[in-house]
């Protein structure tokens, strides 16, 4: 049995969920994701799965249940070891501050307005 290697992991989300954005080195896309004591590993055939027009799903590669109905927060190491797949040992990451910038700061400045201010300003 092949056990699936990572080769790009993006982290989206810190706790309650923990969750993350994966890659492997063939560009499949895996989406990793702990909350409630339980951990579940899907491949999808886009990153965009959630507001695709149809089912984009194509498997669930692991599940595991770890600790209590209230645990959100899980390392990306462990979840990997409990999830029984790898990480590459030249792994790719984008940690969670990375990501939430670069979906937040365009060549444009900020994609949202604080209070009160205009657009434009």
């Amino acid at each position: 049995m092949t056990v699936l290697t990572l080769t790009r992991v993006t982290q989206t989300s810190i706790a309650c969920p923990a969750q993350w954005d994966a890659w492997d080195e063939a560009g499949n896309y895996y989406y990793l994701r702990y909350r409630h004591g339980y951990g579940a590993v899907r491949q999808y055939a886009t990153p965009d799965w959630v507001t695709a027009d149809e089912d984009q799903l194509i498997r669930h590669v692991a599940s595991f249940e770890h600790g209590d109905g209230l645990d959100g927060s899980i390392s990306l190491e462990e979840f990997c070891a409990r999830a029984g797949i790898a990480l590459a040992p030249d792994v790719v990451r984008t940690g969670f501050g990375d990501h939430l910038r670069d979906e937040l700061v365009t060549e444009h400045g900020w994609t949202f307005l604080l209070k009160g201010q205009e657009a434009g300003s």
